[in-house]
């Protein structure tokens, strides 16, 4: 929600529609829906790998708040575990934080 127009996401964040503010009538906001390009679609998972990897090429913090960021940096870290067992269950609880990680 913005001064200029809001964006709602829909369908379980499948979907999302703009609506740009066009003003007043009768004491309440007119909206007027306007067409957008919706962002490539990626899971958690792969965003939170992709800004771990580019933070650490780049020398940068992540864009993650760290104190919500270490929880699902282990669970990243245990989907990794996983594929190279197999796709076998894994524990998030004491995951290998060595684990190399690398992205194509």
């Amino acid at each position: 929600m913005g001064s200029e127009g809001a964006i709602r996401s829909t369908n379980n964040g499948v979907d999302a529609g703009l609506r740009i503010f066009q003003g007043e009538a009768v004491n309440r906001p007119q909206w007027e829906p306007a067409a957008f390009a919706l962002p490539e679609a990626r899971s958690a998972t792969v965003t939170c790998l992709v800004d771990m990897t580019d933070a650490l090429e780049e020398g940068r913090f992540s864009i993650g708040i760290i104190e919500i960021t270490h929880h699902i940096t282990e669970a990243c870290l245990a989907v990794a575990r996983s594929h190279k067992e197999g796709n076998n269950l894994v524990s998030v609880i004491g995951v290998d934080r060595d684990i190399y990680v690398w992205r194509v």
